[in-house]
């Protein structure tokens, strides 16, 4: 499941191979871009935070938590996009429920 906003994108993650859509900190030149993270519930997995140089094409992982955690990200590059999820054989069990929020 996926709520998108101009401004967040929240879903629950519930298997693998699974990301948000991608969000866009620090659209503007000069401007630092943040990114706020939520990731939530009761799961066995591994949640990896990805971003991408190329308008989305290629992913590189950023971070990964196994546990619950509430983060923020500042991004001063133009352009950087960012994408929450659970790549392919890193989920186990539970509900995973997951936040990316920008403030520019």
């Amino acid at each position: 499941t996926v709520v998108s906003s101009a401004k967040s994108d929240e879903l629950t993650i519930n298997g693998e191979n699974y990301f948000s859509p991608s969000v866009v900190p620090g659209k503007r030149i000069g401007s630092s871009g943040f990114l706020n993270i939520s990731v939530a519930g009761s799961f066995t997995a591994d949640v990896t935070l990805q971003r991408s140089f190329d308008g989305g094409t290629t992913w590189f992982d950023v971070v990964t938590y196994t546990a619950g955690t509430e983060v923020s990200r500042t991004d001063k590059e133009e352009n950087v996009r960012y994408r929450i999820g659970v790549k392919a054989s890193g989920y186990t069990t539970g509900d995973i429920y997951c936040r990316l929020g920008i403030t520019e």
